[in-house]
């Protein structure tokens, strides 16, 4: 999975959806899919030679998680922390097979690596964020693998 992850209390949290791509810069408002998606859009194109994660962050305590920068994209959820503090993870399986791993950096500044068979193409994981975005739950068209931290 990824290494160097911020802990959850690090994230931001706001009685309405943010968006953050930078640590050097505070989260802003999500007000609509549609600006989400163009947002994401606009991120990817401008983080091809560093591609960043950006995080998406529910007035729930949920998050989504996309890579930008590349044609493929990691894009994970977490659940709200649950009562017993443990926090439900849930990352795509796309090619089960493939080898590999890619990086990003979590708000441009934490290395990561995902492994391959983990990625999507860049316009389906900007489409699964938005309906993130919009219903609070996980896309149904993606194949979800399971953990908890």
């Amino acid at each position: 999975m990824a290494d160097n992850i911020l802990n959850r209390e690090d994230l931001p949290q706001a009685d309405y959806p943010t968006l953050q791509w930078s640590e050097s810069a505070p989260p802003i408002k999500v007000t609509s899919r549609s600006d989400l998606e163009t947002r994401l859009r606009d991120l990817a194109s401008q983080h091809t030679d560093h591609p960043i994660i950006a995080v998406l962050t529910m007035p729930n305590g949920s998050c989504g998680h996309i890579g930008l920068g590349w044609e493929e994209s990691i894009m994970f959820l977490w659940g709200p922390t649950g009562h017993d503090g443990w926090t439900e993870e849930w990352l795509p399986i796309v090619e089960e097979e493939r080898k590999g791993v890619t990086e990003f950096f979590l708000l441009g500044q934490h290395h990561s690596e995902f492994e391959n068979r983990r990625l999507l193409p860049i316009d389906d994981a900007i489409r699964a964020i938005g309906e993130f975005f919009e219903s609070g739950t996980r896309p149904g068209w993606i194949r979800w693998e399971e953990n908890k931290f």
